[in-house]
């Protein structure tokens, strides 16, 4: 380590932001948000979501938000810094000598911190790492911990590891070694947080062909749902597709009731339709999750998710009409 790096340094008012469940970019990205000062609003109502029905039942999100100008708005710096294995260590150590927060991708295939995909599957991940000690070779970063939770945590990984798992990224995705950093700007628009939620409203309020195909998608998906009974091999086919479907709706609409929650006020009726929803698709993924991995087809959990899917169809075309109604820019908090 070349001697213009510090013993370490570690960057204030980087906590964990627990309850949104959004993508690992977000995931990191949020506290660095906050760090900086912030509004993260416009990063929890990013998409919006609708099933669609071709012979298989899927979920799937319209971008609602650009990231890059949705930060510089906000008065944040985005860089990045290519960093390869020569100087990765010492590039984030100087980026957080210049109170830069840095965001690492990594391969999970060689990230230790999760077991279960550890050595097993490739797939990339986005970490924050906002501090780092020379001493002790290691970096101080927030992250989930998938050996207990999803819940994201201060925690450390050592200079070699996070190093392993990067380089990892970059050979298995044939891409540069590259860092992201994050800092706060004193240029940026106040009111684009406020202009960003009323265009999002818009939206959702003059398309509704595209929420009124996604509840026909579900009724067309009912329709095959209710003739599958008495064909086992089918229904544990069919399982995958629902579970998947399902986990992509419960993560967006339990993000929908904790934005909601703390964007509007008078929003009780628009959560408690959504609190029932996410209830009733949790049940309907874990009937799909016991088909799909233990193979067992037990018929009357089965049969009950078609009652349960016809309801959470009558709850989604409640959903979107409360939206309409009850969520109005004058009503944000």
């Amino acid at each position: 380590m070349k001697n213009n790096i510090k013993n370490g340094k570690i960057l204030d008012n980087v906590e964990p932001l627990n309850g949104y469940r959004v993508d690992c970019y977000r995931q990191a990205l949020l506290p660095a948000i906050v760090h900086c000062g912030k509004d993260i609003r416009p990063f929890l109502l990013a998409n919006i979501g609708h099933f669609e029905y071709n012979n298989a039942l899927g979920f799937s999100e319209i971008p609602m938000l650009n990231y890059a100008i949705a930060l510089k708005n906000l008065g944040i710096d985005r860089q990045y810094l290519c960093a390869p294995k020569n100087n990765f260590i010492e590039n984030i150590c100087k980026s957080i000598d210049e109170n830069k927060i840095v965001i690492v991708y990594v391969d999970t295939f060689s990230y230790n911190r999760f077991p279960s995909l550890y050595t097993k599957m490739h797939s990339r991940h986005g970490i924050l790492v906002y501090g780092y000690n020379i001493t002790k070779q290691s970096f101080n970063i927030v992250d989930c911990n998938f050996i207990e939770s999803f819940e994201r945590e201060k925690t450390e990984i050592s200079f070699n590891d996070l190093s392993l798992a990067h380089n990892e990224m970059t050979e298995y995705y044939k891409t540069q070694s590259i860092i992201e950093l994050i800092s706060s700007s004193d240029k940026y628009n106040a009111n684009y947080a406020y202009t960003y939620i009323s265009k999002y409203l818009d939206f959702i309020k003059t398309n509704p062909i595209i929420f009124n195909s996604s509840i026909q998608a579900l009724n067309d998906y009912a329709v095959y749902f209710n003739s599958l009974f008495d064909k086992e091999e089918t229904i544990i086919r069919t399982a995958s597709p629902i579970y998947m479907s399902f986990n992509k709706a419960i993560n967006l609409r339990h993000l929908e009731y904790v934005a909601y929650e703390g964007i509007f006020r008078n929003s009780e009726a628009v959560l408690n339709c959504l609190d029932e929803m996410i209830d009733l698709y949790n049940y309907v993924r874990a009937v799909m999750y016991k088909s799909l991995y233990t193979q067992q087809y037990r018929e009357p959990s089965f049969r009950k998710c078609a009652k349960l899917i016809d309801k959470i169809i009558k709850l989604e075309d409640t959903y979107y009409k409360l939206q309409c109604e009850d969520l109005s820019i004058k009503n944000i908090r």
